[in-house]
């Protein structure tokens, strides 16, 4: 505070070391002399111009100007809104005047400034209890002086940092901090898990929480029983991922399930190679003996192995070559035509083209006669048997019944007749102008045979001779050859068939009686007697045809 009389003018300043204050004063004389002295007094709780009760409701009036809401003056008065008073009883923002003085917030000078009427307060007051000097400054701390502060950490913990006072009686920068100390057990929210065994091979889980304290809550109750057995025991199981092998192919591998069930053994080794296509992408195959044109030619082709490991499409064939002598299974035939069977039957020598385009030897064809086909109008159900070109209705290009053959069919359309002079039946009439005629009385079993008949139509090129008879069987048999008939009487010509029958049954055919003879038109007819049964043979008569 100013102190103001007729001679001096002084400036009183305070400044709290815990619970003592420090006071200097500094008068001048009206002439411009000043004066200095300080004193120390030890006042708990006493403000400048106050009620020392520390709350700056001070009510000193400054000199020269009005007064602020704490009653204290606001440019020369010594006081700023705080009305010079701090919590210790000083003043509140500066403690000083705000123009002219040089107080912090802590109530202090922190740097050297000039005031509006010259005074310097080279150290203001003490931040933490400082120290007054003889001049009447103020100081933070004193040199050496060590300060600290403690500053939270880790999971709850605690660390300190340092800062020493400087010789000019300010504090230094704090230092780093410490070691952190005294920590919890955890995080706050942090949580933890712990796993144990269940069931077969399976596994359940609990869980604790970090309180906001740093300590861990109590474990909560177990979870659900989880991952129990994943396989059958001794089950097999391949890895659908295979490794490609081979021309497309993919080779597997295997592991099997532990006796457990709990989990699968270690897999094989990559097995076989499966499911490899035909060959490798980009070869070529070339075929050399393809068949071409109608006589067994060969050509080539070439075909290209695809990406995907089969063969495409063929290309086209190349030019015909290797050709044979003649279209496979083709038949020539000799133009000249021979005379066979019994019907004016023709054959001829052909040759027939092998499966590799080769003729073969030239071989006698069939014969190829004119008989009808076979005729079945009649069965002895009435109690007889006929068969005749009559009933058969023979079409009208068989004008002419050259000769017949009549049998008995084997089986159900088998195609096979025995013939019916080796069935031994009683006919009453066999020829080619009445056909067969068969009497069930006449049999010893009382009933004939169902008899068939067929025809020979037509005619062929030549001739018949006439009947010739020039033996009898008085001596060793019937001899009706061609080499003891007159050549007058003979063919001009070649004989191709010959008929023959017995002189006292005419149109019977000689195979009637069921004698053993041989016959043919090279030869003619021969028959012995001690062949027969009876030690004789019948009278037989020929014919023989000319082929003009």
């Amino acid at each position: 505070m100013w102190r103001m009389d007729s001679t001096f003018r002084c400036w009183i300043t305070t400044a709290w070391l815990g619970a003592t204050s420090v006071v200097g004063t500094s008068c001048f004389d009206s002439g411009g002399d000043s004066l200095s002295s300080s004193e120390a007094t030890s006042e708990a709780q006493e403000s400048n111009g106050g009620d020392g009760d520390g709350d700056g409701d001070g009510d000193a009036t400054g000199v020269g100007s009005g007064t602020d809401t704490s009653g204290n003056s606001d440019e020369g008065g010594n006081s700023d809104e705080g009305g010079n008073s701090d919590e210790g009883g000083n003043s509140d923002e500066g403690g000083h005047s705000d123009e002219g003085g040089h107080s912090d917030e802590g109530g202090n000078s922190d740097e050297d400034e000039e005031t509006s009427g010259g005074d310097s307060d080279a150290s203001g007051d003490s931040d933490g209890g400082g120290s007054t000097e003889a001049t009447g400054s103020v100081t933070d701390c004193a040199p050496g002086e060590v300060g600290s502060e403690m500053g939270p950490c880790g999971n709850c913990g605690e660390r300190e940092r340092v800062r020493t006072c400087l010789e000019d009686g300010t504090w230094g920068s704090w230092g780093k901090w410490g070691v952190c100390a005294d920590q919890g057990e955890c995080a706050p929210d942090e949580v933890r898990t712990e796993k144990r065994e269940c069931g077969g091979c399976g596994s359940q889980e609990r869980s604790a929480t970090c309180s906001q304290t740093c300590e861990w809550t109590e474990w909560g109750e177990w979870g659900e029983c989880v991952d129990e057995p994943v396989c059958s025991p001794g089950a097999v199981e391949v890895d659908p991922i295979g490794m490609p092998c081979g021309n497309c192919g993919e080779q597997y591998r295997r592991h099997t399930c532990e006796p457990d069930g709990c989990s699968w053994g270690e897999w094989s080794d990559y097995g076989d190679c499966e499911g490899e296509g035909a060959c490798a992408p980009g070869d070529t195959d070339t075929e050399t003996d393809v068949p071409c044109g109608d006589r067994c030619g060969t050509a080539s082709r070439t075909r290209e192995c695809m990406s995907v490991c089969q063969w495409g499409h063929w290309g086209p064939l190349s030019d015909c070559i290797n050709e044979g002598e003649c279209v496979a299974g083709a038949i020539e035939n000799d133009p000249n035509e021979i005379p066979c069977g019994t019907c004016y039957g023709v054959q001829r020598y052909q040759r027939h083209c092998s499966p590799t385009c080769e003729w073969g030897e030239s071989t006698l064809s069939e014969c190829e006669e004119q008989w009808t086909p076979w005729y079945n109008t009649d069965d002895p159900s009435d109690g007889h048997e006929r068969e005749s070109p009559q009933a058969a209705e023979l079409p009208a290009e068989c004008h002419h019944v050259a000769g017949y053959e009549v049998g008995v069919a084997v089986g159900s359309n088998s195609g096979q007749v025995v013939p019916w002079y080796e069935i031994g039946e009683s006919l009453q009439e066999i020829n080619a102008t009445s056909g067969i005629y068969c009497a069930n009385s006449d049999q010893s079993d009382g009933t004939c045979e169902d008899y068939q008949i067929r025809f020979c139509c037509g005619s062929a090129p030549g001739y018949w001779t006439e009947w010739l008879d020039r033996d009898d069987p008085q001596h060793s048999g019937d001899h009706e050859s061609v080499a003891k008939f007159d050549p007058d009487v003979l063919c001009d010509g070649v004989a191709d068939r010959i008929q023959a029958e017995a002189l006292f049954q005419a149109g019977y055919d000689y195979r009637y009686h069921g004698e053993v003879l041989s016959i043919s038109p090279e030869h003619g007819l021969t028959c012995l007697n001690e062949d027969q049964e009876d030690g004789s043979c019948l009278d037989y008569q020929v014919r023989f045809h000319c082929v003009e």
